[in-house]
């Protein structure tokens, strides 16, 4: 191992227009942690998790080499960066929620074994509690990865630690959304209803990282108040019947697939 990091090293230098660039040593020590924190989980952990392990680690490693050479493309290592702390936290961390939010309204957490290690939330009007909690994800955008949970029929998009604590709610009046999905840094909600929750009035909401209401394509534009309230959100544009999920690729271009729609094919948005 410390022959393959010398060898990085002076590859390295020998590769840089610049000579001497001291956040390579910063790079090599990057490695050495990845590399010891391998060994040691391995050690520690059951051996029906070393598959796992060792994936999560080699995505890692692979990454942080690419970031000590100075030939990689930017584009490409920050698209592998955002890939790879997002499948190795899903894979090496084992988690698995599951929100009943047609049932008794709890969040369910299991492990890689299906085994249940937590359940928070049930049915209610308290911060902590649902009425409909329709989707949920796991949100990696900060150094504290939190739960987002939509409860559907009291418009709001809540945030939980990952031990099911309440952390904050953000309310969007008349947006009756399903499940978020996150994109960079945006969080894009399929509107199945709006307003009063009429039929046929859905949208789309694409919320910032401060969880800002900033576009709803097919809804009214977003206005908020002095106080900083978000207005009741309505349907503006007889585009959409029913939105129940998204999905957004590469160029930001966003996909909607409908429920209840007369059997029509999903909707791709093009970003302009």
């Amino acid at each position: 191992i410390l022959f393959i990091l010398l060898l990085l090293y002076i590859f390295g230098f020998g590769w840089s227009p610049d000579g001497f660039e001291w956040y390579k040593l910063i790079d090599i020590f990057c490695i050495v942690v990845i590399l010891l924190r391998f060994i040691v989980h391995s050690y520690i952990l059951n051996l029906r998790y070393s598959l796992v392990i060792f994936l999560g680690y080699s995505l890692l490693l692979v990454d942080q080499v690419l970031n000590f050479f100075p030939l990689r493309s930017p584009d490409i290592s920050g698209d592998i960066s955002i890939f790879i702390v997002l499948i190795f936290f899903i894979l090496f961390s084992c988690l698995c929620f599951v929100v009943d939010g047609y049932g008794a309204q709890y969040i369910l957490h299991y492990n890689a074994n299906g085994e249940l290690l937590n359940v928070f939330g049930r049915k209610g009007t308290e911060k902590h509690q649902f009425l409909n909690a329709h989707g949920i994800c796991i949100d990696t955008r900060s150094k504290n990865p939190s739960l987002l949970i939509t409860e559907r029929q009291g418009n709001e998009l809540k945030r939980f630690d990952l031990n099911g604590n309440f952390l904050s709610t953000t309310h969007l009046p008349g947006a009756y959304i399903c499940r978020p999905v996150i994109h960079e840094q945006e969080v894009y909600l399929a509107t199945i209803w709006s307003g009063d929750g009429a039929a046929n009035s859905g949208f789309i909401a694409i919320l910032d990282r401060d969880n800002k209401l900033t576009s709803a394509p097919g809804g009214i534009a977003p206005s908020y108040n002095e106080a900083g309230e978000l207005q009741k959100m309505r349907q503006g544009l007889k585009v959409f019947k029913h939105p129940h999920d998204v999905c957004v690729d590469k160029d930001h271009n966003v996909y909607v697939t409908q429920w209840n729609a007369g059997k029509t094919y999903p909707i791709k948005l093009i970003r302009i």
